[in-house]
């Protein structure tokens, strides 16, 4: 027992007296730890949670992160845990050890401070506060070389053949169904007062795009919380469609010398956006020159240019429309306040600062500075280009809520020529009622607060989660008392991607509750393969129901 080991006993708190002390203090209890082999017990829940204590000794849980002042502290640290584990008392056995190594009874030093992990997979603990293979830096953040991040996780880049494979089958595949709408609706008899058949495709492909924008986008805004693996996969996949194509070809698996930071992630979808519009702007002139070589006649030369106009804008406009959702996040993520602080010691006189979309960015010094400005200059267009739509859409209601022209190849009527640039926007309307002209830039506003909003606030929190399913759940509402659009494929399709997002974010929720306080039977649900096979198909509905119906 204790008393027989010491002279001089007192009650220490968190130890175990009834315990065989050994050559050490008494035992410390459960969620009990010691820095002196001779001394009293600390508690473990005087400290911030991940700390875990066994055998006397205070480690990290998985899921959380530290990082030692100086090396030095952890070897001493790493010293003492070894000595007090394997020097205790052992019948017939010298203890002389115990007595010569005294500089390694104790640990004279603080430990660090405990930081929750982004993705809490990545960081296994322990004194050295190991990362998960593929992982390294702070907060097991960085991804070592041969990997790449895709979802805040660290993926094995895959090999150039595998890359070319996936976009030619992406590609092929968008390709196909592009192909078979325009036919299916060519082939169909139309009346005079249907929609055309770019219109209706537009339709479609907007809607499909703007689900998979924002399953890409809570993922990424929510990346701390567990996602089925399907989820995850069809989510990696619709960066196609996100024209992520940094992403979807990683440039550093292709060469490994130029790795591609938060930074340069925004300055590409920038420059692709920039690069949109200088390509429309010279096939314009190019096709206007080929005009003016031409034989035909001076009226002709005007509709065919208007006609040109109007197909340059639409197909300008739908690009910029499909790339705004990640231009917005890609912006939002290199701002101050996605940064987080990172400290080394409880006292916080050893800390940086990380951006938290990039650890190998330190939101610190005249060079972050610099690159930032980019991002604030990136608002204005953020700003601009919806709210401009909108008083454009405004201004010209009445033209837009005319029966479109059912067949593309047909000239602009006389009384239409010069409002190319309203032609170009009709896809912002067109599958909506006169009535609800303006709901497209609802439907923008929340892409846009699920999207930057949630990146900008950044909690780590299930709440903020859950906030984030009422706000879609009150605009599902919304959307199925009013039913903005006049088609019923269409009103069915974006119900079903409302349904899809609303589904996931509960799922997000659910997955947060502290395993103690949620039922086993749930967690065993989520772990079986009818729960992956439900949210697979909950996911790929939006997909399955077009291709269905066609």
């Amino acid at each position: 027992m204790c008393a027989k080991v010491f002279s001089l006993f007192f009650f220490l708190t968190g130890s175990n007296t009834a315990a065989f002390a050994g050559y050490k203090g008494c035992t410390c209890m459960e969620d009990f730890y010691r820095m002196d082999r001779f001394s009293n017990c600390n508690s473990c829940r005087t400290l911030l949670k991940g700390l875990k204590c066994e055998n006397d000794l205070a480690s990290l849980e998985s899921g959380y992160w530290w990082n030692w002042v100086n090396k030095t502290n952890e070897l001493v640290y790493e010293k003492f845990a070894t000595n007090l584990l394997n020097v205790i008392y052992r019948p017939g056995k010298s203890i002389k050890s115990a007595i010569t190594y005294s500089t390694e009874n104790a640990f004279p030093y603080k430990l660090p401070k405990i930081h929750k992990c982004e993705r809490e997979k990545s960081c296994t603990g322990g004194i050295h506060s190991s990362c998960e293979p593929g992982y390294q830096g702070p907060m097991c953040e960085i991804c070592i070389d041969g990997y790449y991040k895709k979802l805040k996780r660290c993926m094995r880049c895959p090999t150039k053949t595998s890359i070319i494979v996936q976009l030619s089958i992406l590609a092929a595949v968008v390709a196909i169904i592009t192909a078979a709408l325009v036919w299916i609706r060519t082939m169909k008899s139309k009346k005079r007062d249907e929609r055309s058949s770019a219109d209706m495709i537009f339709g479609t492909l907007k809607i499909a795009i703007g689900c998979y924008q924002v399953t890409y986008g809570v993922m990424e805004s929510f990346s701390y919380v567990t996602w089925p693996d399907y989820v995850e996969l069809i989510a990696e996949y619709s960066e196609f469609l996100q024209l992520r194509f940094f992403q979807i070809a990683p440039i550093y698996c292709l060469m490994p010398n130029y790795k591609m930071d938060a930074f340069g992630s925004l300055f590409a979808i920038l420059a692709l956006n920039a690069a949109a519009i200088l390509l429309s702007a010279l096939v314009y002139v190019l096709s206007k020159l080929c005009l003016l070589l031409s034989t035909l006649s001076k009226e002709q030369k005007e509709k065919k240019a208007s006609r040109t106009k109007a197909l340059i804008y639409r197909n300008l406009f739908f690009f910029l429309y499909v790339t705004y959702l990640s231009t917005c996040s890609m912006t939002a993520r290199v701002f101050p306040s996605t940064c987080r602080r990172v400290c080394l010691d409880e006292e916080e006189k050893t800390c940086s600062i990380y951006l938290k979309a990039d650890y190998t960015i330190k939101c610190e010094g005249q060079e972050y500075y610099n690159l930032v400005i980019v991002a604030y200059c990136a608002i204005p267009y953020i700003v601009f280009l919806p709210i401009a739509s909108l008083i454009v859409v405004w201004r010209n209601r009445k033209f837009l809520n005319r029966n479109a022209i059912s067949d593309e190849k047909e000239a602009l009527r006389p009384q239409d020529q010069g409002t190319e640039i309203i032609t170009g926007l009709r896809f912002l309307v067109e599958n909506y009622n006169s009535a609800s002209w303006y709901w497209e830039f609802f439907e923008i506003c929340r892409k846009f607060v699920l999207t930057f909003g949630t990146i900008l606030v950044g909690g780590y929190r299930r709440v903020y989660v859950g906030l984030v399913a009422v706000v879609s759940a009150l605009y599902g509402t919304a959307f199925a008392t009013y039913r903005p659009m006049k088609n019923q494929f269409e009103y069915t399709l974006m119900t079903l991607s409302l349904s899809v997002t609303f589904t996931n974010l509960g799922i997000g929720t659910i997955s947060k509750i502290p395993e103690e306080k949620a039922p086993a039977s749930l967690y065993a649900y989520m772990d079986s393969i009818w729960y992956q096979l439900t949210m697979f198909i909950v996911n790929a509905s939006v997909v399955g129901y077009i291709m269905g119906n066609y």
